[in-house]
């Protein structure tokens, strides 16, 4: 995560009340190396929000995912979840 991407996250985590040293010390449990992104072999959809600081060079994630979609959807990281095409995707993605 760059720079500003990072200050964007702790911004986020501060407006929820979150517990940064908590986020910070599950972050790194999780990431500890690579994510083998080729070998996914699960139907993928990713969604990414238009004003998303967060989703940084999503079409870089999808082409790296073999044969995962990718659809951009209006808002932010929070706000994408209230475009109707957000829903719509996930549903038509599934059927």
């Amino acid at each position: 995560m760059n720079g500003s991407g990072a200050s964007l996250f702790r911004a986020l985590a501060d407006a929820l009340g979150a517990d940064r040293e908590a986020l910070v010390a599950q972050a790194r449990a999780v990431y500890r190396g690579g994510v083998d992104l080729q070998g996914i072999s699960a139907r993928t959809l990713l969604l990414a929000g238009t004003e998303d600081p967060l989703a940084d060079r999503p079409q870089v994630l999808a082409r790296a995912i073999p044969g995962a979609e990718l659809r951009y959807v209006a808002g932010d990281h929070a706000g994408a979840v209230a475009d109707p095409l957000f829903t719509s995707s996930i549903v038509s993605f599934l059927a």
